[in-house]
């Protein structure tokens, strides 16, 4: 993998601390607890080496103009560079050259775990050949870096770009923070790069974030290709690899967690929750110190109780054949997430393949370059940087608008204006019972789908406006006249919401579609189709913008053939699909159906809050954060701690015991979620809400079976569950609190009230039930995937409100669609807490070099990210060349290439 942080100062103090990082290989004396002295001569500095401790070495032509390239790093030179002077004579290489700038970038290379764990057992030559195979690939990706990037500034406010002599002190570790074996280089790549005509300049970090993810696959590419050149079979995981030989138990086995924060509480004496909590966050920022040859003699113990040595690592190397380089499985990796891509999306699907393929870094370049020349990639009309669809991504979308539009001839399903204005008024009268009245927009929308000609109508609504109560109205106007609503939707949670708030019997848009086709058994005979759809048949779909081209185009296949009519609801400006397309918004651009709109916000209780969502959505999100900012909502802290601390103090304080789930706590990352649940649970333990002392130990297990490890669970915790069980009425995403424990026979037995007062018994550890009876009599037996649930991820709760929201935002103001889901899940207010050091990486990430922070980092980075990241498809563009001529006259063009847009 690949990490990017920037490093950034205004003292000659912040220059030495970039510099003077201690060095994993220092050995501590006996006693001692803190770092050494300099004097003692163990200590080694992160990014420079003095006395040989951790291997370094200046990569990059700019190093060799300077006469440093593949010379170890020294200190004095790393100090110069650092601040812009030349590190030879003193001058000045830039014309802000000092402590208060920009430093540069810390470029983090790590090995899969499988290669680390490898390097750590085998004997002396395997372990050079491995280090001297990461100290390849890592300079080569880097010289990929410099001569395909255009990172170097010039002209006026720097707006040319050029490729450029780079400078980079390369840094190689063989241990993680939690002391397991994890080789990794740091790559302190200098903001100062020698540009085509000989000058020195600072260097635009924006293109480097964007090619993040295929920068980080050609050094994994590049790596694989030598470890198999040493013999080893390479296997895919994921996007990474792994080493053949090597089970998912090894690896976990040396990624641990746990023992660290254990030994950092013992060490403060501390056992409490909150402390552990602490502790977690702790274990990321600091490195402890400690005797190489105790930590290697350290992973020999623990390898050999898995069985491994250096002789078994010698068996590895069987120079096994690597797979067949497969072009087609390329071809749709490209447009497995997005229906149009860059270069730099191509260099990442190739380097991913070459892992298993054994292609090194000239084969890589033959393959990006033909790539771009294949019949079966097309290159679109759009200023730089150039961008590409597939021939196969652009005739999905292209049936799909023509089915889309063939649906439209259909009036099969017309309502009368009595029916409508029947279901209008009853859903009116319950409403009032309740405290609010359907809007005019509300019922315009309703007499939209019910009354307007064509089997494809949709519902373009934002967040709050109403579109569950519209469609109750619908539902009713059409069943009175005897059609068959059906609904779905991309998550089985939005789905179950669908039923409760409008009444229309949902499942999953996967289930549906899954339902509608035939599949294959296991013993490879065919099934038809459980269910057959007619023109009495009407198929509600919603959170539609979330729903990708392939997936919608089968669906709209489908009711095509049937006769049956599709609504599509959702709302084009929150979260995108997962798979490739903006389809919800490519049908409302090309398929003539057109869509009512639902803009009023019925939601939220003030007008502040509604002047809040109204900002975000027009991408005026700095306005949005000075409303919050204004009624003191917004918080930037110092660091982690602070800024996790104050989130989970904002949410507490909304937080009810009755009515747990009008408080929502909510972050980008599951990693933030995780340390989030953590520190909620130990304040939630010191106001008396949860006795986690009578807490049960349970081991929690991923949908597939897999252990996640063990949770402790105490009465009064807040659990999600992470899979169906249609059977037990369980829905992926659906929360509750546990109301008691208890000692079975099975073993613990976890009772849950859900949050829609339904209690299940799990009890993790009994049996699946196979049968319909044990079924009946133990609908949660071997249950055992599921969470806490104080924090969760803005995915897993779109579509979900609440009275209170609290936004940690790590990140996850990194796009419109994401803030305003964010901002507009909540009924009275909406707190949001920012970190400086994350702050200062996103400036760094959007090419944002001006050094402000507080408020005016916060703005600049909105700024820098107004233009939206609605997903497109290859039907937002013209051809390059004549084909599709028709396309050109109909489509909608996308805006002029804007630098500031990912």
């Amino acid at each position: 993998m690949l990490s990017i942080h920037a490093k950034k100062g205004s003292s000659l103090g912040h220059v030495a601390q970039v510099a003077d990082y201690p060095d994993e290989s220092a050995v501590l004396k006996p006693g001692q607890t803190d770092r050494p002295d300099r004097s003692d001569g163990a200590i080694e500095d992160y990014y420079s080496q003095n006395n040989g401790g951790t291997p370094s070495v200046w990569v990059g032509a700019g190093a060799d103009a300077l006469g440093l390239e593949g010379l170890s790093v020294q200190r004095e030179e790393m100090l110069a560079l650092l601040q812009g002077f030349h590190p030879g004579s003193g001058d000045a290489l830039l014309k802000n050259a000092g402590p208060d700038r920009r430093y540069g970038y810390d470029l983090t290379f790590s090995a899969p775990k499988s290669v680390s764990v490898t390097w750590a057992i085998a004997d002396r030559a395997i372990k050079d050949a491995i280090s001297a195979a990461h100290d390849a690939a890592v300079a080569d990706t880097l010289r990929h870096l410099e001569s395909h990037l255009p990172i170097a500034r010039r002209g006026h406010a720097g707006e040319s770009r050029e490729t450029a002599s780079l400078i980079a002190g390369v840094y190689r570790h063989a241990s993680s923070r939690e002391q397991d074996p994890q080789m990794h280089s740091h790559a302190l790549l200098m903001n100062i790069a020698q540009r085509r005509d000989g000058s020195w300049g600072a260097i635009e970090s924006w293109e480097i974030y964007r090619h993040k993810m295929a920068l980080g696959a050609i050094y994994r590419a590049l790596l694989a290709h030598r470890l198999r050149q040493l013999g080893f079979g390479i296997e895919a995981d994921r996007d990474s690899f792994r080493i053949i030989g090597f089970s998912e138990d090894v690896e976990r086995e040396f990624s641990r967690r746990r023992s660290q924060i254990e030994a950092i509480l013992q060490k403060k004496g501390r056992t409490d929750a909150r402390s552990a909590a602490l502790a977690s966050l702790d274990s990321r920022k600091r490195k402890e110190i400690i005797d190489r040859a105790i930590l290697a003699a350290d992973w020999r113990e623990r390898a050999a109780q898995y069985g491994l040595d250096a002789q078994i690592i010698e068996a590895l190397r069987q120079g096994l054949v690597a797979a067949s380089y497969d072009r087609g499985a390329v071809l749709s990796a490209l447009t497995a997430q997005d229906s149009t891509f860059e270069e730099r999306h191509i260099w990442q699907q190739v380097a991913i393949a070459a892992q298993t393929c054994s292609m090194g870094y000239d084969e890589i370049c033959a393959e990006v370059a033909a790539l771009q020349r294949d019949a079966e990639i097309l290159r679109l009309r759009v200023e730089a940087p150039q961008r590409f669809t597939t021939r196969e991504m652009h005739a999905i979308e292209e049936r799909m608008v023509a089915d889309a539009r063939a649906l439209g001839e259909i009036r099969t399903h017309v309502l009368d204006e009595a029916t409508v204005q029947t279901a209008i008024q009853k859903v009116d009268r319950n409403a009032q019972q309740k405290g609010f009245f359907l809007s005019e927009e509300q019922k315009a929308a309703i007499r939209h789908v019910t009354e307007r000609a064509g089997a494809l109508q949709m519902i373009q609504g934002g967040a709050g406006a109403g579109k569950t109560t519209m469609l109750e109205a619908a539902r009713m106007a059409w069943e009175s006249r005897g059609f068959r609503v059906h609904g779905a939707a991309v998550a089985r949670k939005a789905a179950h919401a669908l039923f409760h708030g409008a009444g229309v019997e949902s499942t999953s848009l996967a289930a549906l579609l899954q339902s509608l086709e035939p599949s294959v058994d296991e013993g490879g005979d065919t099934r038809l189709p459980s269910r057959t759809l007619d023109a009495k048949d009407i198929i509600v779909v919603d959170e539609a913008g979330m729903v990708g081209s392939r997936t919608l185009q089968r669906l709209i296949g489908h009711v095509k053939a049937s006769g049956a009519k599709l609504v599509l609801v959702g709302d084009v400006n929150q979260l995108q699909a997962i798979e490739a397309g903006g389809a919800f918004k490519a049908l409302q651009d090309h398929s003539g159906a057109g869509h009512a709109a639902l803009k009023e916000n019925v939601r939220q209780k003030t007008a502040e809050m509604r002047a809040v969502v109204a900002h975000t959505l027009r991408g005026e999100a700095a306005k949005a954060l000075e409303i919050l900012e204004h009624k003191g909502l917004v918080e930037i802290q110092e660091d982690w701690h602070e800024a996790a601390e104050a989130a989970v103090g904002h949410w507490l304080d909304r937080y009810d015991p009755d009515r747990p789930q009008e408080s929502l706590l909510l972050a980008a990352t599951n990693s933030a979620v995780d340390i989030l649940n953590d520190l909620a649970r130990a304040r939630m333990a010191e106001r008396g809400r949860l006795d986690l002392h009578q807490a049960m130990p349970i081991t929690v297990r991923d949908r597939h079976g897999k252990s996640l490890g063990q949770r402790e669970i105490a009465i009064g915790e807040r659990l999600v569950f992470r899979h169906n069980r249609n059977y037990a009425q369980i829905t992926n995403n659906e929360t509750g609190t546990v109301t008691k424990l208890a000692q079975g026979p099975h073993g613990p037995e976890i009772t849950v009230r859900k949050d829609d007062d339904m209690e299940i018994v799990l009890t993790p550890e009994a049996p699946v039930p196979q049968g319909r009876v044990e079924r009946q009599v133990a609908p949660g037996a071997g249950y055992a995937q599921f969470d806490y649930a104080y924090a969760g991820t803005t995915h897993r709760n779109q579509g979900t409100t609440a009275d209170y929201v609290t936004v940690f935002a790590d990140g996850s103001l990194e796009s419109r669609e994401k803030a305003y889901v964010d901002l507009s899940r909540m009924r009275h207010a909406t707190a949001v807490v920012f970190t400086q050091p994350d702050i200062e990486n996103d400036l760094a990430a959007l090419g944002v070099e001006n050094e402000v922070t507080g408020m005016e980092a916060i703005q600049a980075i909105i700024k820098a990210m107004s233009t939206s990241r609605l997903k497109d498809t290859s039907l937002d563009y013209e051809m390059h060349g004549d084909a599709d001529q028709s396309r050109r006259r109909q489509s909608p063009k996308r805006k002029p290439y804007d630098r500031n847009r990912p």
